[in-house]
């Protein structure tokens, strides 16, 4: 990933009041959609429990940062198919 897509990416995540990048389940969620795979096979792919995307997902919880890389190759790869 080229540091100006890197930073395409990024937009997505917000900061949060205690200084943390953040995105919303919404976001996480349109872009499993958008490749046609299920909760179950998208936590796979990124090697995270179904109960834990789906948290992600549902605002429940945040992705810690050593996920976040599998999180923006998900979302590179939605928007490559849009």
């Amino acid at each position: 990933m080229t540091a100006s897509t890197m930073t395409e990416k990024l937009e997505l995540f917000r900061t949060n009041a205690a200084g943390e990048k953040e995105v919303s389940g919404a976001d996480i969620r349109s872009a499993r959609k958008r490749l046609g795979l299920s909760i179950a096979k998208a936590a796979q792919n990124m090697d995270v429990g179904y109960q834990t995307l789906w948290r992600w997902e549902n605002d429940k919880a945040q992705p810690l940062s050593d996920k976040i890389p599998d999180l923006l190759e998900l979302i590179q790869r939605a928007n490559r198919k849009r």
